[in-house]
């Protein structure tokens, strides 16, 4: 005998007023293993039948999906905090090396700006200048980008990475320090 899809399994009634079921493994079962009716009630019970296979199908694929992202997550958050660290400890190629993986895993103006400091504080001026400008208007990467410039005797990009600084970040805990570095430029 075969039973109408009700109560908790129905989750909603498409534009043909085919009941489609919430992802539920014993509806599913029933549907598959019970017998078809004839002629338009067998046709009905089929569309539900497919709908019910696509739904858990879609629901497979989703965590799948999600499990993949986060295990993507997982391994590009490692890396920055390795990253991170290893700049902490002064052993910039190991920063370097995590940074530039993370960055090409997941890229980011933070990434960016930790990389930029790893190359910087590591003597690479030109991979430190190349790699913060690419951070656009990320706070730190400005910041450090003018303190390149003035370390380089660049004074003119220097005021105007300062100028940048602190037109898109005028309330920044550190606009005032470049405000001070500006005026003694």
């Amino acid at each position: 005998q075969q039973r109408p899809l009700q109560g908790p399994v129905v989750a909603r009634q498409d534009s043909l007023g085919v009941e489609a079921p919430q992802g539920a493994q014993e509806e599913l079962l029933h549907l598959l293993e019970h017998p078809v009716a004839e002629g338009v009630a067998g046709v009905v019970q089929l569309a539900q039948r497919a709908q019910v296979v696509r739904a858990a199908e879609r629901s497979v694929e989703a965590l799948v999906e999600l499990a993949q992202a986060l295990a993507r997550l997982g391994v590009e958050v490692t890396l920055l905090q390795r990253g991170r660290r290893a700049c902490r400890m002064g052993r910039y190629r190991e920063a370097i090396s995590a940074l530039s993986t993370s960055q090409r895993l997941r890229p980011s103006t933070t990434t960016l700006t930790l990389l930029g400091r790893a190359y910087f504080d590591a003597g690479q001026l030109k991979k430190a200048q190349k790699t913060l400008m690419k951070a656009g208007k990320n706070p730190d990467a400005l910041l450090l980008l003018a303190t390149l410039y003035q370390q380089m005797g660049q004074a003119s990009k220097a005021r105007r990475t300062y100028k940048a600084f602190l037109t898109y970040h005028p309330e920044h805990p550190k606009a005032e320090r470049a405000r001070q570095r500006l005026r003694l430029l």
